[in-house]
């Protein structure tokens, strides 16, 4: 009789160790809430591990017009203490880093290039900090175009829809 009774008991120890660990698991999902949508952009908020600080960006995703198999995801963060904004461009590891991202804004105004910060697995990172000022631009505009080179002769452009921007930009926290 008493095998049985360590079995029901070591049976129900674990029932409530699973229990509780979905609960926990439940509880982490419920800290990053689900994905919002802002026009063409959407708001992604994740909670690094090891952080209690949740991280908020508005991001959006495209293909160059030309190359299909290139595609650009395009991130807006909000810095801590208001100082700036974070433009974070992802692209394909397969390009020139010296020539950076350029960006161009309505096909108009030249924003300049971008520097690429570091690549890893199959992309690399570029990233800038923009004032309020540059935020004003993209709030103006229609598009912007992003363009990198995946040799020194030949960029390769793609555009994204500034469409809901604003909205999602002023949602960050």
């Amino acid at each position: 009789m008493a095998p049985r009774l360590l079995t029901a008991v070591l049976f129900l120890c674990l029932c409530g160790v699973l229990a509780a660990g979905g609960k926990a698991a439940a509880q982490g999902t419920a800290r990053n809430p689900a994905p919002v949508r802002y026009g063409d952009w959407q708001k992604n908020c994740t909670t690094p591990p090891g952080t209690p600080n949740m991280i908020c960006e508005l991001t959006q995703t495209a293909r160059a017009k030309d190359r299909p198999d290139i595609s650009f995801r395009i991130s807006f963060i909000k810095l801590p203490q208001k100082k700036g904004v974070l433009l974070r461009v992802i692209v394909p590891i397969r390009v020139e880093l010296p020539m950076g991202v350029g960006v161009n804004i309505d096909g108009a105004k030249d924003m300049g290039n971008m520097l690429y910060r570091r690549c890893f697995g199959d992309s690399c990172l570029a990233e800038a900090v923009l004032t309020e000022k540059d935020m004003q631009n993209f709030f103006a505009a229609r598009a912007v175009s992003f363009f990198i080179f995946p040799t020194p002769e030949e960029g390769v452009g793609g555009t994204v829809s500034l469409n809901g921007v604003k909205a999602g930009y002023d949602s960050l926290p």
